[in-house]
């Protein structure tokens, strides 16, 4: 089967909260891209596909940034699963996505080193 993803996934276990319909549901990522996410629920948040929610989620390891919160679609939901898509992802969100997912591969984001690779990454991003 051929690969139609436009951004690579990494798997996570990072505890996530879903704020949906005013509501915040506790889970955790299954994996995550620059695009979107899979997140396991604790309980049922009963969203249905194309519901808008909130992502909220801790950068491990940079105490200084609040925790991240990104506006998703749902795309393909069950019972205690949700397959989200992000939605109006700034430069700032997107650089705090990179910073989390170079940390869920073994490697602690150390800013200053890398931001000019950062900065080159979402240079390509962009276009």
């Amino acid at each position: 089967m051929t690969e139609l993803r436009k951004f690579k996934r990494a798997p996570s276990s990072l505890k996530v909260e879903m704020v949906y319909q005013g509501r915040c549901h506790p889970g955790c990522l299954g994996n995550i891209s620059l695009s979107g996410a899979l997140v396991h629920l604790d309980g049922d948040a009963a969203i249905g596909p194309g519901q808008l929610c909130l992502l909220r989620m801790p950068i491990p390891g940079v105490e200084k940034l609040p925790p991240l919160e990104i506006w998703c679609e749902a795309v393909h939901c069950g019972t205690l699963l949700a397959g989200i898509k992000f939605v109006d992802c700034g430069e700032e969100t997107v650089r705090h996505l990179a910073l989390l997912m170079e940390y869920m591969k073994g490697k602690p984001p150390e800013l200053e080193d890398d931001l000019a690779r950062i900065r080159a990454y979402l240079a390509d991003y962009h276009g």
